[in-house]
């Protein structure tokens, strides 16, 4: 037998469930960003690379505009390359910027 007060948390604690459940539904997966066609990814790299050699803040803004399609043909190496912008390391956000189109070009002549 389940003591009574048991039984009565057990139900408010089902209900509770429930009500957040109805609140907040699980979010649909979003969809994939698809990788960006090789003239875009060219031209924000380019962008975000001549402000990043200029010392330009407004690389925070260039690489906030062109996250998503940062993201998807970089993978990790955009979130290290938004992080060293936002912390004005100018100078890593290049080599990381440099590196990250390279390794790009080379799986896309690999694959």
């Amino acid at each position: 037998d389940i003591p009574p007060r048991v039984a009565v948390v057990a139900e408010a604690s089902e209900q509770l469930r429930a009500a957040v459940d109805s609140a907040f539904p699980e979010a649909e997966p979003s969809a994939a960003v698809p990788a960006p066609g090789p003239e875009k990814l060219s031209e924000v790299a380019a962008r975000l690379e001549n402000l990043l050699m200029c010392d330009d803040f407004q690389a925070a803004e260039v690489l906030s505009q062109a996250g998503p399609v940062l993201q998807a043909a970089f993978g990790p190496l955009a979130s290290k390359l938004e992080e060293e912008v936002r912390s004005f390391n100018y100078p890593a956000a290049l080599a990381t910027l440099r590196g990250a189109l390279e390794q790009h070009r080379l799986a896309a002549q690999s694959g």
